[in-house]
């Protein structure tokens, strides 16, 4: 009876962990895996190609955007940088996440100024769908 419990302790072990070990390859144990930095690029020029043609640029308007978006990711940069090299200090890093906040706020501000009135009705949805998207990824233990 002994060895019947046993085994079935070592079936029942060896099935969780036949299906734990692959999720927690699959998810990078969790934390989810950092894209490289030319990963990171190609999903920048992809929003962007989104954002152009959801909007319906001009090359006018699309060279503006693009320049404001590129000065924008640029302080962006630097603000993450900062906040990862003070990691642990709080108030630090709530001034650099209202600091972003504020960037956003300004560049939104920025671009709203380069589009007429019906892209900036598409800009505000798109907008608001980046939103909703960012809550799904938080959501799930992405961000």
């Amino acid at each position: 009876m002994n060895y019947y419990k046993g085994l079935l302790a070592a079936v029942a072990l060896a099935f969780v962990v036949s299906f734990a070990v692959p999720v927690d390859a699959q998810w990078g144990g969790g934390q989810g895996e950092r894209p490289s930095a030319e990963e990171m690029e190609k999903r920048r020029q992809e929003e962007r190609a989104k954002l152009y043609a959801t909007l319906e640029l001009d090359e006018t308007q699309t060279k503006l955007v693009d320049s404001l978006l590129t000065a924008a990711d640029t302080l962006r940069q630097s603000l993450m940088e900062e906040m990862r090299a003070s990691f642990g200090d709080r108030e630090t890093m709530r001034e650099i996440r209202e600091d972003m906040q504020g960037l956003q706020k300004d560049l939104d501000e920025k671009i709203n100024k380069v589009l007429t009135e019906d892209q900036r009705k598409l800009y505000a949805a798109y907008r608001q769908e980046q939103a909703q998207n960012r809550g799904r990824w938080r959501r799930r233990g992405y961000g």
